[in-house]
């Protein structure tokens, strides 16, 4: 797990407040210009795994956490399983 999220799953207690730091961190981390964090949510599949199980196993917030670093930063690594997993969604 990246520093970032494992941070994340520590430090936010309520479900309410977890749900919002997951759903809003990719965003929040684009506005204050932190690239780097930002791009280190996709260097495995973490991240991945996080949203998705939090949102009952649906991609759309992964999916809107790597348009918004996409745009931002051009060209993200994304791990082969992430992209295994997201083109599987696309054929369903």
């Amino acid at each position: 797990m990246s520093d970032l999220a494992a941070n994340l799953v520590a430090t936010v207690p309520t479900t309410e407040r977890r749900q919002y730091s997951l759903d809003s961190l990719a965003y929040h981390l684009s506005l204050t210009k932190q690239h780097n964090k930002l791009q280190s949510l996709f260097d495995n599949d973490h991240w991945m795994h996080m949203r998705v199980t939090a949102k009952n196993y649906a991609y759309t917030g992964f999916v809107y956490d790597l348009e918004i670093a996409s745009y931002l930063i051009g060209v993200v690594r994304v791990p082969r399983m992430t992209m295994y997993f997201l083109n599987l969604e696309r054929t369903c």
